[in-house]
């Protein structure tokens, strides 16, 4: 599935919640950003996935620049994941929504840390300087913030 970097998001929910952009929803059919991100970016954006996840899935979507065709399904211990203290998460079933400044929410899906490693992917830098916020880290919660937005829409 792919959205352009910071166009709005609409994804997994029926309508497009202000200020929430999308960040590396990347299709091997499509161009996208390469280069080199800061050091310590990528295991600070580790840390989101504690507080970030969202939107989970059933399914599984895999890196389809690592494998051409989506089926049949890698088996689980191919399948890119990252650990959270003593679980495995799979990174092609959830998303993770991290906040950044006035009030925008960047929603990505959670294979961006595999593109980032593996595919030289370089998201936007707002959304860089967003994931290195200490502060913003602490306080998140992303399921509560679309929990509120989801509930704004429809009330």
């Amino acid at each position: 599935m792919h959205f352009s970097d910071l166009s709005p998001y609409r994804y997994a929910i029926k309508f497009s919640p202000p200020n929430v952009v999308n960040v590396g929803w990347l299709d091997r059919s499509m161009p996208y950003s390469r280069g080199s991100v800061p050091s310590g970016f990528a295991d600070q954006l580790r840390k989101w996935f504690v507080k970030a996840r969202v939107n989970q899935m059933r399914g599984l979507h895999e890196c389809n620049f690592c494998r051409p065709r989506q089926w049949p399904l890698l088996p689980l211990e191919e399948n890119p994941d990252i650990r959270v203290g003593d679980k495995r998460l799979f990174l092609g079933n959830w998303e993770i929504w991290i906040p950044g400044a006035n009030d925008k929410v960047y929603a990505s899906p959670a294979l961006i840390i595999h593109y980032i490693e593996e595919h030289a992917y370089c998201p936007p830098e707002e959304f860089m300087v967003a994931v290195m916020s200490e502060g913003a880290l602490l306080d998140w919660q992303a399921e509560v913030t679309l929990q509120e937005l989801t509930t704004r829409h429809v009330g």
